[in-house]
């Protein structure tokens, strides 16, 4: 609550910060969410603590372990969505993925689209609610979805079964 009522209070703190940052894909997913959540009003305030959150999150996206993964693609999720609206209600001056930023995590969670059953699920839970409130990305997400989907198209099919194995859009191959 801090970080979004009163930021500056924590700016002279932003090395702290960054080296917790490191440490977000070593802790469990839950509790890995809650401190991004908590830091991404001041990502707004300081690009390198931004660029930070974006380099530990890359750095997850490569780890074998699936806790790992499920951070960095939750976080990618937080970074897209953009910060909680401040105490006085007011909106954000800019989202977080800004400046083309927003292209380069889509690409990280394309690749996202290749991990673990648990990474992919995580990912379809959160990409409606970022397309529903970022008109700008409504493309690049559903292109980002149609080309998923096409892997997984029965060529042929009855019209009394569906066009897709979605059992196959979940499990892992």
């Amino acid at each position: 609550r801090l970080a979004r009522t009163v930021p500056t209070l924590l700016m002279h703190h932003v090395p702290r910060l960054r080296e917790t940052l490191t440490y977000a894909a070593h802790l469990p997913p839950a509790v890995s969410a809650e401190l991004l959540r908590a830091l991404l009003p001041l990502c707004v305030h300081r690009v390198e603590l931004r660029d930070s959150l974006v380099l530990t999150l890359r750095k997850a996206t490569f780890h074998r372990d699936e806790g790992a993964r499920l951070v960095a693609v939750r976080g990618f999720l937080l970074l897209l969505d953009g910060p909680a609206k401040p105490a006085g209600g007011a909106e954000p001056s800019a989202p977080l993925a800004a400046d083309g930023l927003d292209s380069e995590i889509l690409g990280f969670l394309k690749r996202s689209l290749s991990h673990q059953p648990a990474v992919r699920a995580a990912l379809y839970a959160g990409l409606p609610a970022i397309h529903a409130k970022r008109v700008h990305l409504r493309v690049p997400i559903t292109e980002l979805l149609c080309a998923q989907l096409v892997h997984h198209h029965l060529p042929s099919c009855d019209e009394d079964i569906a066009p897709l194995d979605l059992q196959k859009c979940i499990c892992h191959s």
